[in-house]
């Protein structure tokens, strides 16, 4: 199973919207298991995918229903493992066909527990170590379950997100054309980097105390060369208009496009796996399809599965289907990228 984080730390450029939608293209039609585990607190994910009666089921004072906070209560209440009984919401109960961990607005009580364990990781406690790599335990549990999990987070630098993207195996960022989607990449590539060379220098802490130690027991990450690794990235909501018979962008955003390769060259270059270019990265532009993201959120569906009975009227048949040639651009592109096969259809 390949571990995918949507991340960027700049709001407001489609990535949940994103997420979803490649997330459902790659379940159904490109027949991949896949998890999606919405780790945003705000949970916009799990409002897109599930309707408004199952969000009342899940969030019911009583509930009894999965959430991502479902697996990380133990670590609430101050323990190092995780509680694995919980099931997924199955893709059967959704029209994107993918099961789905829901989020949860409690989440955001985590950050002061894995802000204190992140301290602990510096002194060599294995405690520290077993609550910052809870990802490990979550992908380990679902390694034959699934082909894909994708994480969608919300745009914050703090520690749920750190946790989540340190032991990821990829990370894609959907950016919008604007000034604050290049200063995101630049932070992206700062604290990553900055977590990583505390991490390293917290294991050696670590095995010096614990010479013996098996990491694979405790899920521990000993080796962080294959994780966090750049997958691709887009370039979300671009507005433009057809000039002369070609399409192009209103010139404010033409300029800041033309930037963003030479941004992920200087900032995101170290992030690459081995086999890829930074050109190979660029998933493609994800244009503007005005009203079918509305409609597709009043009807939790994914946009290629919209029809008639959603409010598809006249020109939006054919915008699902140049948005359907755009899913199958951008999944191609990184199925290819993390390595992962399909059977064409």
């Amino acid at each position: 199973m390949k571990t995918i984080t949507f991340f960027n730390n700049k709001g407001g450029v489609g990535k949940t919207t994103l997420a979803v939608n490649i997330a459902s293209y790659l379940q159904i039609e490109k027949g991949l298991r896949v998890l999606v585990i919405d780790a945003d607190p705000q949970s916009n994910s799990t409002q897109m995918i599930l309707d408004i009666e199952m969000w009342e089921k899940i969030y019911a004072p009583d509930s009894l229903e999965t959430t991502l906070l479902s697996y990380l209560r133990p670590l609430t209440l101050g323990e190092a493992s995780l509680s694995l009984g919980a099931i997924p919401i199955s893709g059967e109960s959704n029209r994107f066909g993918v099961d789905i961990i829901p989020g949860h607005p409690k989440l955001s009580l985590l950050e002061d527990k894995l802000s204190s364990s992140w301290k602990d990781c510096s002194a060599g406690d294995i405690g520290g170590f077993r609550v910052t790599n809870w990802v490990n335990v979550l992908k380990n549990h679902f390694a034959d379950d699934y082909d894909i999990a994708i994480f969608d987070v919300g745009p914050s630098l703090g520690a749920l997100n750190r946790s989540i993207l340190l032991n990821s195996d990829y990370f894609i960022t959907p950016m919008g054309c604007d000034v604050f989607s290049l200063m995101g990449i630049e932070n992206i590539s700062e604290w990553i980097k900055s977590w990583e060379r505390i991490y390293k220098t917290s294991l050696s802490i670590l095995e010096e105390n614990f010479p013996d130690l098996n990491h694979s027991d405790y899920f521990i990450n000993n080796n962080t060369s294959n994780n966090f690794l750049f997958a691709g990235y887009s370039v979300q909501q671009y507005i433009t208009k057809v000039i002369n018979g070609k399409r192009r962008g209103i010139a404010a955003y033409e300029k800041i496009k033309m930037q963003i390769p030479d941004a992920l060259e200087t900032n995101l270059n170290d992030f690459l796996p081995d086999n890829l270019t930074m050109q190979e990265c660029d998933l493609g532009d994800i244009p503007n399809f005005f009203s079918l993201v509305p409609l597709a959120q009043t009807s939790n569906s994914p946009i290629h599965q919209l029809k008639k009975s959603d409010g598809v009227v006249g020109n939006h048949y054919k915008m699902i289907k140049d948005y359907a040639n755009v899913m199958e651009l951008v999944c191609k592109k990184i199925l290819s990228n993390i390595g992962v096969e399909y059977e064409s259809n």
